[in-house]
């Protein structure tokens, strides 16, 4: 099963559950989805779209943390929740708005960095490589590793940039071995896994 079915699986089983209950203050729950196909403008009028119908109690984000740092000011202006239990990317919800309609139901990103540091020292090593794509999710995770790196006294030695789809990574990976890696830390969806 793909993650994605999974977490509709888990919203639905939390909506019969609150449904069983009554619903929110007498109205059933029903989940509407749509694909915005991992494109930021798609899911931006999605969003849009969403929050202007006034039978929708809030939007579930899906897996592309770059669409979901577009939607999220989009999300507070129009004061439409945006719950967000995948995209990992810190900008998402690390905003100064308040009231915030934008909630992490997930990992972030600045706590995924810190872990993988502290894996990486528990193996002895303190040179780490990073594969990461070439968006704000993979910024989002340089700057997490970067920092906790920083905080352990570990090496980054090296960042190498992939775009989605690229069919092979062996490349970045035989630079960061030659710059001297002893752990790479890879950022990416299953396609590019």
């Amino acid at each position: 099963r793909r993650s994605s079915d999974l977490i509709e699986r888990g919203i639905k089983i939390a909506m019969d559950e609150i449904n069983a209950k009554g619903g929110v203050l007498g109205r059933r729950l029903e989940l509407k989805t749509s694909d915005n196909k991992g494109i930021t403008a798609i899911g931006v009028d999605n969003f849009r779209a969403a929050g202007a119908d006034p039978t929708i109690l809030g939007v579930f984000g899906g897996k592309f943390s770059p669409t979901y740092i577009e939607v999220a000011p989009i999300a507070n202006e129009m004061k439409t929740l945006l719950l967000n239990p995948w995209g990992s990317a810190d900008a998402i919800t690390d905003m100064t708005v308040t009231p915030s309609w934008v909630f992490r139901l997930s990992l972030k990103d600045s706590w995924a960095g810190p872990a993988f540091v502290a894996e990486a020292v528990k193996s002895g090593h303190r040179r780490i490589g990073v594969i990461t794509p070439n968006t704000a999710w993979g910024r989002s995770n340089v700057a997490a590793l970067e920092k906790a790196a920083k905080d352990k006294d570990v090496a980054i030695v090296g960042t190498e940039w992939y775009h989605w789809g690229d069919k092979t990574l062996i490349a970045h990976f035989d630079s960061l071995i030659g710059q001297g890696a002893q752990t790479i830390v890879f950022v990416g969806n299953e396609a590019e896994g």
